[in-house]
C-alpha cells in the first residue's frame, strides 16, 4: 500500500470518527433539550393550575370576567351626569336549553350619558304548555367595563316563575360610572335565560 493510500485511509477514519463524535454530541444536546422542554412543560402546567385560584380571586374582585352577581346599591351611587359624553349600550338576549320562553327587549341599543340612570323593559312570555321557573344570568362585555356599568335593579338576580302561556314585563335599571375609561364607547349587556325547574326540584 502506498503512503498516499495510508493517508486516505487515515483521513477517512478520522472523518468517520469525527462524524460519529459529532452525531453523539448532537444526540446528547437533543436529549438535554428534550429533558429541558419536558421539565418546562411540566412547570407550565403546574403554574397554570396554581393560577386558577388566583384568577378566580382576581376576577371576583375586579369583575373583569363580565359576571354580575348582585345589584349595586343605588343610594350609594352619587354620580354627576356627563352630558358631553355618550356610550352605546347593546342589549342581547339568549335562551338556554329547554327554556320555552319568548324574550324581547324593548330596545336593542341605547345611547346613554354616564352618570344618568336608565331603565329597559323586557317582554318575556312562557310559550310552553307547563309552568316554568327561569333565571336570567347577566354578563357585561368587555369584561373590564363590569366595574363601571352598575345594575341597580334587575329581575335577573332572582328566579321568575311563569305559568303556562303567561307573559310578564320585567325591568332592568342601570347606570354607567363616569369613571369608565374614555376608550370604551360600546358596552353590551347580555342576559341568558335558563330553565331552572329541574334544579329547583333537586333542591327540594
Amino acid at each position: 500500500m502506498h503512503i498516499g493510500d495510508y493517508r486516505y485511509v487515515h483521513l477517512r477514519f478520522c472523518s468517520h470518527a469525527s462524524y460519529v463524535s459529532m452525531n453523539e454530541e448532537v444526540a446528547r444536546k437533543n436529549s438535554r433539550l428534550a429533558v429541558k422542554l419536558f421539565l418546562a412543560a411540566i412547570g407550565m402546567i403546574g403554574f397554570s393550575i396554581a393560577l386558577i385560584p388566583l384568577y378566580n380571586v382576581l376576577t371576583e374582585k375586579t369583575g373583569i370576567n363580565g359576571k354580575v352577581d348582585a345589584p349595586a346599591n343605588e343610594a350609594l351611587l352619587k354620580f354627576a351626569i356627563d352630558e358631553q359624553r355618550e356610550v352605546r349600550v347593546d342589549f342581547i338576549t339568549s335562551l338556554g336549553q329547554s327554556t320555552s320562553l319568548e324574550v324581547r327587549a324593548e330596545t336593542t341599543k341605547l345611547q346613554v350619558h354616564p352618570g344618568q340612570f336608565y331603565e329597559v323593559n323586557y317582554d318575556v312570555k312562557n310559550t310552553g304548555g307547563s309552568e316554568l321557573t327561569a333565571r336570567a344570568v347577566p354578563s357585561i362585555a368587555p369584561g373590564i367595563a363590569t366595574a363601571n356599568l352598575k345594575i341597580v335593579a334587575c329581575f335577573c338576580f332572582t328566579p321568575v316563575r311563569f305559568e303556562a302561556g303567561e307573559a310578564k314585563q320585567l325591568k332592568l335599571r342601570f347606570v354607567i360610572d363616569p369613571k369608565l375609561p374614555q376608550e370604551h364607547k360600546d358596552i353590551a349587556v347580555a342576559l341568558t335565560f335558563l330553565n331552572i325547574n329541574k334544579n329547583l326540584k333537586i333542591n327540594i
